[in-house]
C-alpha cells in the first residue's frame, strides 16, 4: 500500500466535498477514490470524495465515519459499506476500524495502527488524517 503520501490530499477532498484525489479509482470520473488493494491486487478498497461525517454512535462515542466500496475484481462486484472510527482511537493512532452495511447496521470490527499495512490501517489513516483536518477547521487553525 502506497498511502501515507495521499492522507493529506485525500482527507482534504473529504472536507470540501471535491471529488479530487491523489489516486482515482478505475472509473476515472467518478467521485471514488483509491485507498489500498489486496496483495494480489483482486480487490480494491475506495472512499466516496466528501463522505465524511462525524456523528455519536449509539453508546455515544464520537466517530468519524465514511462511504467505501470494495471491487471485487474476480467477479466483478461491488459492495458497499461505511466505515468508521471512533475519536479516540484516530487520537490513540490505534484501535478498531468498525464496517457497517449501507444503512449503518453493524457487521465487524478490524483492528489498525496507523501507518500500518493492513487494509484497515490504510483506510483508518483516511479517516483520521481527514478528521484531523476537519477539526482544524473548525478550530480556525487552518490557513
Amino acid at each position: 500500500m502506497n498511502i501515507a503520501k495521499s492522507i493529506i490530499t485525500v482527507a482534504t477532498s473529504f472536507v470540501f466535498s471535491t471529488a479530487m484525489a491523489s489516486e482515482k479509482s478505475p472509473k476515472e470520473n467518478s467521485d471514488w477514490f483509491l485507498i489500498a488493494s489486496s496483495q494480489d491486487n483482486t480487490r480494491s478498497y475506495s472512499g466516496k470524495a466528501g463522505s465524511l461525517e462525524i456523528t455519536n454512535t449509539k453508546n455515544g462515542s464520537q466517530v468519524a465515519i465514511i462511504i467505501g466500496q470494495i471491487e471485487d475484481k474476480t467477479n466483478n462486484t461491488l459492495q458497499y459499506n461505511k466505515w468508521y472510527v471512533s475519536v479516540d482511537d484516530c487520537k490513540k493512532e490505534s484501535g478498531k476500524m468498525a464496517l457497517l452495511d449501507i444503512s449503518g447496521e453493524y457487521i465487524d470490527s478490524i483492528d489498525f495502527v496507523l501507518g500500518g499495512n493492513n487494509i484497515a490501517s490504510g483506510i483508518a489513516d483516511v479517516i483520521c488524517g481527514a478528521y484531523d483536518i476537519r477539526q482544524k477547521e473548525i478550530e480556525g487553525k487552518g490557513l
